[in-house]
């Protein structure tokens, strides 16, 4: 791992304790206070659930029906591998924290980590809204540069209204969207290792 990538990761592991003991419960309780008035963090949240799926497929038959050359064939197992991996990832890790979602502490006082959950009031931890959509975004990050913009608002867009929404906390958040960071860093790393996992422009861009 890059030393960059270390810093990186240690900083956001470290603001997501912090957010977890001082800035979680707060942040809930305003929003609960203030649950009217959220009608375009409703609209990103729902459409969070469908368009990482949409993205893949539509990305993968692209890609399978309009390149047949060995170099965009690989992109498209990359990013399917980002793609699946990041969920698998994400779905192991609800399982091992069964962190209580908001809901549980608005409605019986519980917060923190109950530990191999299976239902849904106990898989806040990480969001998986915001992990699908960083996953998708790094992986188009490596891939199709001229993303990064759009990819970037819209896993902030989705992260707001996951917490505006108060169906996660943000330290659900940034550890989603960290951990598929981390997913795509280390895929990218087995998948092309003279890049040494760097998110890097080179010849694999499909700007190409």
């Amino acid at each position: 791992m890059s030393p960059r990538v270390f810093c990186f990761s240690i900083l956001t592991a470290l603001l997501g304790c912090f957010c977890y003991g001082s800035i979680d419960l707060p942040v809930l309780e305003y929003f609960e206070a203030h649950r009217m008035g959220f009608p375009l963090a409703d609209f990103i949240s729902l459409i969070g659930k469908y368009y990482d799926f949409g993205i893949g497929l539509g990305l993968a038959v692209w890609y399978w029906r309009y390149f047949c050359d060995a170099i965009r064939r690989r992109q498209a197992v990359f990013f399917t591998v980002c793609w699946a991996g990041c969920n698998l990832a994400g779905t192991l890790l609800k399982f091992l924290c069964g962190r209580y979602r908001p809901k549980m502490w608005i409605s019986q006082g519980l917060y923190g980590f109950h530990g191999f959950g299976t239902s849904h009031a106990v898989s806040s931890f990480p969001s998986g809204h915001v992990l699908d959509a960083a996953a998708v975004v790094s992986a188009l990050w490596i891939l199709w540069p001229r993303s990064r913009p759009w990819g970037v608002a819209w896993v902030l867009a989705m992260g707001i209204a996951r917490i505006v929404v108060r169906a996660h906390y943000v330290s659900d958040v940034l550890a989603g969207a960290l951990l598929s960071f981390l997913c795509v860093y280390f895929i990218n790393k087995r998948f092309y290792p003279e890049q040494d996992g760097n998110f890097s422009i080179d010849s694999r861009s499909l700007d190409k």
